[in-house]
């Protein structure tokens, strides 16, 4: 599943077009690329939580209060992504509910461990849709573009 993540990510989402609005079309390319159906539902699956998210006002929530990992989350987030997100937040890209929200969809993605390259492109997909895209598509740009230059871990 983070594969077809990152493929519709650098594909897609910080092009000007944007995604297909048929989705027929989408799983058409997907499925043309290799991907196999399962993966494809679970990524879409993933997508449309996070646009829940999205309209559920989940962005719009907001605390202070500082993050203690759980195990599981340790495991999965390294400390490179751990310490990431620190870096974003200390800087002032990222408030505390929208690193909740990367978390959890991070949390969500089907494999043992992200790699600081997969975890960025985790966060471009939820920094785009928490409601400032025009204000962080140049930036989400530029972390995407350190991200492809290392190799993932599948």
């Amino acid at each position: 599943m983070i594969d077809i993540l990152i493929f519709l990510f650098d594909n897609y989402l910080i092009t000007e077009e944007g995604m297909p609005q048929d989705e027929q079309v989408l799983v058409d390319e997907l499925e043309e690329a290799g991907f196999s159906g399962n993966e494809i539902t679970k990524a879409f699956l993933w997508l449309e939580a996070l646009a829940d998210m999205k309209e559920g006002g989940a962005f719009a929530a907001a605390t202070k209060a500082p993050r203690i990992y759980l195990f599981e989350e340790q495991h999965k987030l390294g400390a490179a992504c751990r310490g990431f997100l620190l870096q974003l937040e200390a800087s002032g890209m990222l408030v505390p509910a929208v690193r909740e929200i990367i978390i959890e969809r991070a949390m969500a993605i089907d494999v043992p461990q992200l790699s600081l390259p997969q975890f960025k492109r985790i966060v471009g997909w939820v920094m785009l849709n928490s409601g400032h895209r025009d204000a962080s598509i140049a930036w989400v740009e530029a972390l995407m573009q350190g991200a492809k230059t290392t190799p993932c871990i599948h």
